[in-house]
């Protein structure tokens, strides 16, 4: 992410979707918007949930990014892809 060609520092508003191709393609359950994310050097972490659509077909990301509090939002490309991890399982361990 580049603002001016740099990478950016300062609050950015976020809308991220799930897609099944990494182009076109058809979007994967709802947009996830999040304004306000502090990007510090271009970097940022937010969380997102995207539910129960990781069936092991492939997904890509697509991120928009825009000032906080307004202004048409830019779409950063290509999307990104998310490759499928093992599953968290929950434990108990009794002593």
């Amino acid at each position: 992410m580049l603002d001016s060609s740099l990478p950016p520092t300062s609050n950015y508003d976020f809308e991220f979707s799930l897609w099944d191709s990494l182009a076109n393609g058809t979007k994967q359950g709802t947009t996830q918007t999040i304004t306000g994310v502090a990007v510090t050097n271009g970097i940022f972490t937010v969380k997102l949930n995207f539910g129960a659509n990781f069936h092991g077909a492939a997904r890509f990301l697509q991120i928009e990014v825009r000032p906080a509090g307004g202004g048409a939002y830019t779409t950063l490309a290509p999307r990104q892809s998310i490759t499928s991890g093992r599953a968290a399982q929950n434990a108990s361990v009794n002593q």
